[in-house]
């Protein structure tokens, strides 16, 4: 065998080597792709509607929280517009020509409830409840892909009183300005002149905040109260709620603290 036919028969060999081990990582990356539910919607058939925001879907999906969003209870207990939040759920699950569920994270919570937004002919659940009124907290455990969708459609609906926010409780009291980020944060309202008032900032974690310059205050001649204080670079990351509380009435809106 001649040298140069060494070495071509050489460079054949590295070539295989080279195919065979491009072909293996490509395989690999390919087979992770598709083990991850992440971002991806897969097609589910209603079996019952449970209440504003759990369903039970065909198997192996089963019973399902939604994700992100809390509507008030209708079920046990009954809240204020529980009742509402449940049959505008069931109203558009039930009346649906396609059902949809996106996977984001954690797939299962503590229940062995199945998690996922929730697509109803090509319209997200979570945020048509929120536009509407009718959520009335979240619970984020996870960086969700549509978080901040849901928060600008919950204020929406809060600030121009939809749903739970047209009851009088939340009515009369404007939000003028606020900045809420580690380091100083503040919130203006306006209400009548002389009115106190009381701001309760619930944080990412779910505990409300004692910080120094938060609670009670009595609004001035103009009716403007603005509340100062300190938020710790270390608090949880996520979404807060802020609800102001006055006796001619109040206003809640959200917020992600980054």
């Amino acid at each position: 065998m001649t040298k140069k036919q060494k070495e071509k028969i050489f460079s054949i060999i590295i070539f295989v080597i080279i195919a065979l081990v491009y072909h293996f990582f490509i395989d690999n990356e390919t087979e992770t792709i598709n083990n991850s539910k992440d971002n991806t919607r897969e097609v589910v058939t209603l079996k019952k509607c449970v209440d504003g925001d759990t369903a039970v879907f065909n198997d192996p999906v089963g019973k399902t929280r939604f994700l992100f969003v809390d509507t008030p209870e209708s079920t046990i207990e009954i809240e204020p517009f529980g009742k509402e939040a449940s049959a505008y759920t069931c109203n558009a699950l039930e009346t649906a020509s396609k059902i949809e569920i996106e996977y984001d994270g954690e797939t299962k919570d503590k229940y062995d409830r199945t998690l996922g937004w929730i697509y109803v002919d090509g319209k997200l659940l979570q945020e048509q409840l929120a536009l509407y009124g009718l959520v009335e907290d979240f619970y984020d455990y996870g960086d969700y892909k549509y978080e901040e969708k849901i928060v600008t459609a919950f204020n929406d609906g809060s600030l121009n009183h939809k749903g739970i926010y047209s009851d009088k409780s939340f009515q009369n009291v404007e939000l003028i300005d606020y900045k809420i980020e580690a380091g100083e944060s503040h919130i203006t309202i306006k209400t009548k002149a002389k009115e106190e008032c009381e701001v309760q900032f619930k944080l990412p974690s779910g505990s409300v905040s004692s910080a120094k310059g938060l609670g009670n205050k009595k609004a001035d001649t103009n009716g403007l109260i603005t509340w100062t204080w300190n938020i710790n670079a270390s608090t949880q990351k996520g979404t807060s709620i802020t609800t102001i509380v006055c006796k001619n009435g109040g206003t809640r809106f959200a917020y992600i603290l980054k």
